[in-house]
């Protein structure tokens, strides 16, 4: 408004507990246990994203993770 005082606004975001997500700063983090087998001849999974997106997961052929 013209001629009003400037100040901050303040914004308190609250988040709720997710059972495959968890926050690390920015960055959303999923836990997930794979095989040895998985760990050692490559990993190919799929996930369900927060937006309801199915989102595939998948290593380099060969590649150890």
């Amino acid at each position: 408004m013209p001629g009003a005082e400037f100040g901050d606004v303040i914004v308190e975001v609250i988040t709720k507990k997710h059972d495959t997500f968890t926050r690390k700063g920015a960055d959303l983090v999923m836990h997930k246990t794979i095989t040895l087998l998985e760990s050692l001849t490559g990993v190919d999974f799929s996930m369900t994203h927060l937006d309801g997106r199915i989102v595939r997961i998948k290593s380099k052929e060969g590649q150890v993770v």
